[in-house]
This record gives C-alpha cells, structure tokens and sequence, in this order.
C-alpha cells in the first residue's frame, strides 16, 4: 500500500457542508500527523488553542503517573486519558467529519456531490470525488507505528472483513503511539478476570473480544463508578441493570459483583446483536442505548455502522466507542505486529465461595479467617453495608482462596463468642461513633472494626453502623447524677410556641450546617449564643437552639431544658457555680508529697502526665525547683 495523505482544500466549507464543526480544536500537525497540511491560514486564535491542547498532551503523556499503572488499581488518569483521546480524535477523519470512502475513492466532503441528503434533497458541493491517483495533493493517511500488511486479515474481530476504514486505522495508530501505556496497563488488568469473563463468553457462545468492553468501561475495577451514575466492571446504570434482574439499593449493587455484572453485561450484549445483526451497531447500542440507534438507522435509512459513521449517524461518543473496541481487539489478537507482545498479565483475583446465613456481619467472617475486613469487602464489592442481606436465608460469599477449611473450623466458634445478632443504628445529627459506643457498652474500636470504619475520624452523619447485642462491657454508663451546665448570654429569649433544646458541638461542625438542620437562620444562633460565624466552632460549646418544628428531634442528638442547667454568664448563680466547681476539682485533685531524690520529670512519667502539667499546677519557677516535703499536684 503506497503512502498517502489526507487532503483538505475548505477547512471552513468542509464543515459547513456538513453542517457539524468541532468542539474542540485540533492539535497542530506538528504533533497531529492527522490533520492536513494544507489549512496553514487557520485562525490565529484557533491555532493558539491548538497550541494549548498540543501543550495539554504532552504534560500528560510526560508527567510520571499521567497513565493509570497496572498496579494502580484505583487511578483516575485512566478516565482523563479517555477525555484527551475524546479531544484529540474529535476531528480525525471519519470520527466526527465529513470524509472517508467513495464510489470513486478518496473524497473530503459527505456525502458526495448529487448524493441524496438525509431529507431526501440534493446536496450541494464545492468539494468533487477524486480518485486515488497517487499523486502528492491526493492521498490518504498512512500510519507510521505499523504496516497494515502486516496485519493478517484472517484473523480479525467481530465481523471486520477489513482495515480500511480511516477511524479504525487512526486508533489503531493511537494506541501504539500516545495511548500505549494506557493500553498496557489494560493488558496487564485483563489478566485479573480474564479467565472468569472468558469462561462466561464461552458458555454464553459469544466473542472472546468482548472482554475489551470491560477495558473501555472500568479498566477493569469492579467498583468503578461514572459521573452519570453506571456503576461495575460493564458500568451498568441502576434502571438497565434492574430491567435486567439484578439487585441495585442501598444494601447490595449486584453491578458491582464480578461474575453477576459478566454473566448480564454479556447478556445485553448478545441481545444487542441479536436485534442489530452486526457487532459495531451491537456496540454502539451498549454505549448510547438500542433505541438510539434503531432511531438513527430509520432517519437515516442506513443499516451499515461505516456508512453511519461517515454520515455522522449515532452520537459520535458511541461511534469512537465500537471503533476503539475493534481496535484494541484487533491489536490483542496480533499483539507482535504492534509491539505489545511482551505485556504480563496481572495475577488473577480467586477465591472460594461458602453459602452464609442473612444478617451475618462481615467483621464476624473475617475474624474467625484471620483476615482483614477490607480484603474480604474487596472479595465482595456488592455488598454495600458490612454484613450479609437479612433478607435473604443464604448468601454466597467469596473468601480467599484456600480458606474454606478454616471457615468451617473456627466460623461457628466465633459465632458462639462473639454472637451473631446485632441491631442497626443511624448517627442522627450531633452524634458520634464514640456516643454510640458508650451508650451500647462497646468499646468505640471496636464498632469501628465491625463497620470498617477509619480507626480515627468523624462518621457522617446519617451512617448506619452494627452494634453487637453481645459481648456489650456490663454495666453501660447511666446518665450522670449531676446534670451537665450551659453558660447562656445574658439577654433572655421568649419564643411561645417554640422548644428550646440544647446543642453540643462536635468536631468539623459549621454554623451554616447546624443551622440548615434544625431550620433556623446562621443569624438567629448567633444572636441565641453570641457567637461569631466566621470563627470555628470547638467540641465541648454547646448552643442553645429554639426550634418551632419539633419533628427534627427524632433525628438529633440534643438535650431538652430538664436535662441540663443552664446559667446565665457573670449572675449570682454562675459565681457560686463557680465556687462549686472549685471545690470539686480540689477534691478531685492527686496529690504527693515531694521526697529526696525525687524530680519534676520522674513524677511526671511515675503518674502519666507531662512536665508542663506539672510545672503549670503547681506555679513553679523557670527551673521547675521542688523540695522535700512540698505537696504537689500531680493529676487532675
């Protein structure tokens, strides 16, 4: 095959004829061997943008991590890799602009002079059909990472009976030049489920190809999740994958479960086949829906995916999608005539299965397997909440690989010394994971392991945790005899027909988020505690809040006016509080008689406290000097 170029005499008439220009502007030829040589009159605007985008790839081509590795399971620069294969393709010939093959070869402008228009008229043209003469003005793209001969057209994917098609030729180029980490690391994923979603294909009699769907969807993550909501290794949207019998709400997402998702992913795409007839149009109605297509085939009274393509039928984005896929196939099936022979397969994810009872906590699982609980969650990805469905008799869990001989030995052990029954638990708003664990009797660790919850750091409120109904500490703490005080402003508020309740701040909390939840203004809380609020709210402030809605409290943790004291600042009363509590941290105080060879820091380490404590209890000088016989604080 000679080597040829592309041609474009009408930069601005070519895509005014196809009534369709870019959105995103082209790259320069410097760095684009795809874009004609023949527009050096381009908008100098135009051109400085094109400079920008050229600037854009070649910090991400560059930058070390600008690829998602294949270990790097997680990455997001895989999903910006797409957008820049988005933006760099948007003009490529066949992609999105009016030009591919004629009747008589080669032409820039779709559809040809005198060919109908999709309403049936003629179509004017400025641009004539010229045939591939060889001559230096009229040639098409040639590739410069691979010869297409040798390429074996015998072996070529789901219904390709060739390569000469210009979108299918330019990402091929792609992936062998600027997107060959990207695809790399794709190859190195695949060997993670590879086997699993072959097994299936074969079973369900459909094209081993297809395990590139997976690639273009997630990358292989089964916990992918896009920006419109598709979710899973074949990134299902919640309505498709219920339509299709699997379990999506706020306790199980089967789009998430590998074999569940591989089983129905393969199964939508088979009934795509079977309604289209040909794979690139069962490809394009997996991305932009089988409606959308059957549309534009009728509007477009045309059947073939190329001849669509060149038409601009079907959204550009479904088009780009099943090219890309035939591509990628294409290059896996004859991996040395690209250069991707050498990739090695990441090691497969295995596991057993055992058959569990419902409502049975994760964290109960991982124990008795000498496990952590998030590779057992990781094993599970469809089970959103740490425990089994209760609403199910038996649930099939995945544990690692070899282990169900010691499930079998110490699961029930575990069960007997631990129990299995548990209560769920909402955070309401003002609540903690440490409320909660004091109130059940249950060290705050503890609920946090159980939940697979960070070991530090606020829980957001609303959070559903397990509390065990056993193993609780005996005796969990009642309320204190004393009720707890609240200084007030001085000025009084009356409000009839209004609760007034009390507040007690947490770490992280706002102004604006308290007062949007007990539907109140920022203003009101500041007049109701005088505070300012723009500075940051401390745990241990209370703010006293007059609610005229009292259906909030179910969801709040508050204290109402019997269960607090609440004492106005500088009154009589809060002076003798004061002097009460005076009295009462005296006698609360520890304190120790200093004798010979005794020193500040050996009774600091001796009784648990530091130094400064010491030195700051006790008023002493720079030197931090005691002597025999002083009596010392040493703990409050």
């Amino acid at each position: 095959m000679p080597r040829r170029r592309l041609v474009d005499d009408g930069y601005r008439g070519r895509y005014a004829n196809a009534g369709n220009r870019p959105s995103m502007p082209r790259i320069p030829r410097r760095m684009n061997p795809f874009v004609p040589s023949s527009i050096p009159d381009a908008p100098a605007e135009r051109r400085r943008e094109g400079l920008a985008m050229a600037a854009w790839v070649a910090l991400t081509l560059l930058l070390p991590g600008a690829y998602a590795s294949a270990e790097d399971t997680d990455s997001a620069h895989w999903g910006e890799m797409l957008r820049l294969e988005e933006a760099y393709f948007s003009g490529i010939p066949g992609a999105d602009l009016p030009v591919g093959w004629g009747p008589g070869g080669w032409i820039d402008a779709w559809p040809p002079p005198g060919a109908p228009a999709r309403d049936g008229g003629p179509v004017p043209s400025a641009h004539a059909a010229r045939p591939l003469d060889g001559s230096p003005e009229d040639t098409e793209f040639m590739p410069e990472c691979f010869d297409p001969e040798d390429i074996d057209l015998d072996d070529l994917p789901l219904d390709l009976r060739g390569i000469d098609h210009p979108p299918l030729l330019h990402w091929l180029e792609f992936y062998c030049t600027r997107g060959r980490r990207l695809l790399t690391g794709w190859f190195a994923r695949a060997g993670r489920f590879r086997s699993m979603i072959e097994e299936e294909l074969d079973r369900q009699q459909a094209p081993r190809d297809l395990l590139w769907v997976v690639a273009i969807e997630s990358a292989f993550n089964p916990e992918a999740v896009s920006r419109a909501g598709a979710v899973g290794l074949w990134q299902f949207m919640p309505r498709t994958a219920r339509g299709m019998g699997m379990r999506v709400d706020r306790r199980v997402d089967e789009r998430r479960d590998m074999t569940t998702s591989t089983e129905h992913g393969i199964a939508y795409l088979l009934e795509n086949h079977e309604r289209f007839g040909t794979w690139p149009l069962a490809l394009a109605a997996y991305n932009a829906g089988p409606g959308h297509v059957r549309g534009q085939i009728r509007q477009h009274n045309v059947n073939d995916f190329w001849s669509m393509d060149q038409y601009g039928a079907i959204f550009r984005g479904a088009r780009n999608y099943a090219v890309r896929l035939l591509a990628i196939a294409i290059i896996d099936r004859q991996r040395e005539v690209f250069g991707f022979d050498g990739v090695v397969d990441d090691e497969a994810w295995t596991w057993d299965e055992v058959q569990i009872g419902g409502g049975v906590r994760l964290s109960l699982v991982s124990s008795a397997l000498g496990i952590d609980l998030a590779e057992l969650r990781r094993l599970n990805p469809a089970l959103l909440a740490p425990e089994t469905p209760s609403d199910v008799s038996t649930w099939p869990l995945r544990i690692p690989e070899g282990m169900t001989g010691r499930f079998v030995e110490q699961f029930d052990q575990y069960r007997r010394r631990f129990g299995d029954t548990h209560e769920r638990v909402v955070l309401r708003f003002g609540e903690t994971i440490g409320h909660v664990a004091r109130d059940a009797g249950v060290p705050e660790r503890v609920l946090r392991h159980i939940n697979d919850l960070p070991a530090r750091g606020p829980v957001a409120y609303g959070t559903e945790v397990l509390v065990p109904l056993s193993g609780r500490r005996p005796g969990a703490p009642s309320s204190p005899s004393r009720p707890p005080v609240v200084l007030l402003p001085a000025q009084a508020f009356d409000y009839p027909g209004r609760v007034r309740v009390f507040y007690d701040v947490n770490p992280g909390d706002s102004l604006h988020e308290i007062a949007r939840h007990f539907g109140v203004s920022v203003h009101q809380l500041r007049t109701w505690n005088d505070v300012d609020p723009d500075a940051v709210l401390w745990s241990g402030m209370t703010l006293q809040v007059f609610l005229a809605d009292d259906r909030v409290l179910g969801h709040s943790r508050v204290r109402t006016e019997d269960e607090v004291r609440a004492i106005v600042l500088h009154s009589s009363e809060h002076e003798a509080w004061q002097q009460e509590e005076a009295q009462v941290q005296r006698a609360r105080r520890r304190t120790y008689t200093v004798r010979s060879g005794d020193t500040v820091m050996g009774l600091a380490s001796r009784f648990g406290v530091r130094s400064a404590d010491i030195v700051r209890w006790n008023n002493l000088d720079a030197n931090a000097t005691i002597y025999v016989g002083q009596s010392l604080v040493v703990g409050r």
